[in-house]
């Protein structure tokens, strides 16, 4: 018999593994199905229900089986353009700008992977940004983002990496708003500074957009200040909950048009197309849009009360942070209980699961924040939303406090764990 050992493995990924968050979260499902509490705050998955006319409509369309093409059915194309226009996030894209993927993670790799040039990461990251450029073999410079400025990338900023990377070639940037980690929703200042920046030094930003829906904020995308160099991605799998569906899709500007048929012959030789219920089904749903809105606008009630509840909470007992602005996710500091005993945010994060039954992921290394932070991603969804869902319709706003008890019981009882550990760990008390 033949052995195979790691000559077979590309150098580089030897000692690679899966993506971390989705390795968090198996390890706490197995937890608890071995029958351990834990409030898991380490994972990103929407708690409430995918809409009803997305669900009809996959209903209605589970028996389309065809190839289609890599960009779409052009009914869904319309549809999807007509559903951001309803929104308002953007009006020079048309369908021709579209390709559609199995979720937005593969829209996002096959751009890094059909780009030549280095690609620039802001820190915090999203997991999977990082790991899917080393994927493809491409270079990466990660810029540090700082609290005062809710960790967006100052033109300053941006100019002295530039200076550090390779001037003969290329640049990628990616940014994400609202935003993975943070929850922070950029502004228009922001946006505007970032789209002079990026077109004085002729930048390509890939703008993930895929928590657009859910914050209470009005929208604003980098795509309307830099029309020219910005790609747009998102997805089905945060507003509409539909993570397992994976259902993605990325928007091309015309000047990118070359660019785009690249990346679209990349997904026809890996993906083929996105599956063909889907995009049926979905482009059924689309059509109610009054609806769809609505279904944002309670979910987004929903996580904005959360985020606030969470924060509130955390800020007593010292543990400091942006509050959230979108999203479900904020990214607190804990340096409170940092000490000689105490020194690592991953070491924080373990004491925390095995004492607290709290489960979180350290920023450090996971989101690319520098070492010895303190800061983590916090998730509140760990709830099943369906009542939050139907009791936010009614809810006159006020006692949010006595709404997140009764409606999101397991993120009071999990937020409550952490203070008492927090104070029982605090710096001052060692």
């Amino acid at each position: 018999m033949v052995a195979f050992g790691d000559e077979i493995i590309r150098g580089d990924l030897r000692h690679s593994g899966g993506a971390s968050n989705l390795e968090f979260n198996n390890r706490i499902k197995a937890m608890i199905a071995g029958g351990q509490t834990v409030y898991h705050f380490g994972f990103g998955q929407s708690p409430f229900p995918v809409p009803e006319p997305i669900v009809e409509g996959l209903r209605k369309h589970a028996d389309k089986y065809e190839y289609l093409s890599v960009p779409g059915i052009p009914e869904l194309r319309q549809e999807i353009i007509n559903f951001h226009r309803h929104f308002g996030d953007f009006d020079h894209f048309t369908p021709e700008s579209l390709v559609l993927v199995p979720g937005s993670k593969q829209i996002i790799y096959q751009i890094m992977n059909c780009f030549s040039g280095e690609v620039l990461l802001v820190a915090p990251s999203w997991t999977s940004y990082k790991p899917q450029a080393d994927l493809c073999q491409t270079s990466t410079k990660i810029l540090v983002t700082k609290k005062e400025n809710f960790f967006v990338p100052t033109p300053g900023e941006i100019e002295a990496t530039l200076a550090e990377m390779d001037p003969q070639k290329r640049k990628l940037l990616i940014i994400n708003t609202p935003n993975n980690p943070t929850g922070h929703v950029f502004t228009e200042a922001e946006l505007k500074a970032l789209a002079e920046v990026c077109r004085k030094h002729g930048i390509i930003v890939i703008s993930d957009e895929i928590y657009a829906r859910l914050t209470p904020k009005k929208h604003l995308s980098l795509a309307t200040f830099y029309p020219e160099g910005t790609i747009v991605t998102t997805g089905y799998s945060k507003w509409a909950s539909a993570g397992g569906w994976r259902f993605g899709y990325g928007l091309f500007p015309e000047s990118l048009r070359a660019f785009q048929k690249v990346v679209a012959g990349a997904c026809s030789q890996t993906i083929t197309c996105a599956p063909a219920p889907m995009q049926f089904g979905i482009c059924e749903g689309l059509k109610k849009i009054d609806e769809l809105e609505e279904y944002c606008r309670r979910c987004t009630r929903v996580l904005d009360i959360c985020g606030r509840f969470t924060h509130r909470h955390l800020e007593s007992v010292g543990v400091t942070g942006n509050p959230p602005e979108g999203t479900y996710y904020y990214m607190p500091d804990f340096h409170v209980v940092k000490s000689d005993k105490l020194k690592t945010c991953e070491e924080m994060c373990e004491r925390l699961l095995n004492e607290a039954s709290v489960g979180l992921m350290a920023c450090d290394p996971h989101y690319l924040r520098p070492e010895g932070e303190f800061t983590v991603r916090f998730c509140f969804i760990n709830f099943d939303g369906r009542d939050a869902y139907k009791a936010i319709e009614k809810f006159d706003g006020a006692d949010e406090e006595a709404f997140v008890r009764r409606y999101c019981s397991p993120l009071a009882e999990g937020v409550d764990a952490i203070k008492k550990w927090v104070v029982a760990n605090s710096s001052a008390k060692n």
